[in-house]
């Protein structure tokens, strides 16, 4: 189902990506990286569903970067984008964030997505909170194994996404099909400041493509 997890603070942004693309029935068929950067401002995009989508999307923002001047303008133009396609039927349901820094408001991230979802119309950009993911929830008792953990998304980041990784969940263009195990590949913390983006890759899973994801393997490997 893949994941993406943000974290909004006073002088930055840390973006937790998987890496995992996988066919239907959850067969891993690549490994990869889930996050672009732009080289001209302090803007970084993810997303979740149908990969070519995404990547459209993706590059639409980047080229914005290369002609704007602001993240502010990027922003706005992308707004614009969207206004154009509010009201019709997506070819491919896709699920967009974007985390930048605001010439105005500082750190600051973005979601959008095609298809309409609980609390999200479609086609409309909505601010995130400070702290907001897609691709899956934990209940209580995971989450607070996960804070306790301590310090930041360099540390507790790879707790989290193993946590959701052993969640079955839809896969977000195709949402009539059986759940899968769908977070797989490797863990890509990406940071965003007002010095630009760095990516790093915190943690690989022993995933392997032309097999289905199985986060219980080293468990079982381990007894």
């Amino acid at each position: 189902m893949s994941a993406f997890y943000c974290e909004i603070f006073p002088d930055r942004i840390e973006l937790l990506t998987d890496a995992a693309f996988y066919s239907d029935d959850g067969t891993l068929t690549d490994i990869g990286r889930k996050v672009w950067t732009s080289e001209y401002l302090p803007l970084a995009v993810t997303g979740r569903g149908d990969r070519e989508a995404v990547a459209s999307v993706a590059a639409a923002v980047m080229a914005a970067a290369t002609v704007m001047t602001t993240v502010n303008d990027v922003i706005n133009v992308f707004e614009e984008m969207l206004a154009e396609r509010k009201g019709s039927a997506p070819a491919e349901h896709v699920e967009i964030l974007i985390a930048g820094i605001s010439e105005t408001d500082g750190p600051a991230a973005f979601f959008v997505n095609t298809h309409g979802l609980a609390g999200f119309d479609a086609w409309q950009l909505y601010r995130t909170p400070d702290a907001f993911g897609a691709g899956g929830e934990l209940t209580e008792a995971e989450a607070g194994a996960v804070v306790a953990v301590g310090g930041g998304l360099e540390q507790t980041g790879v707790a989290l996404m193993e946590a959701l990784r052993r969640k079955r969940g839809n896969h977000p263009s195709k949402p009539d099909m059986p759940e899968i195990y769908g977070i797989g590949g490797h863990v890509d913390l990406t940071l965003v400041s007002a010095l630009g983006c760095t990516t790093e890759t915190i943690h690989t899973w022993p995933d392997q493509v032309g097999k289905k994801i199985d986060p219980f393997a080293a468990d079982v490997a381990a007894a």
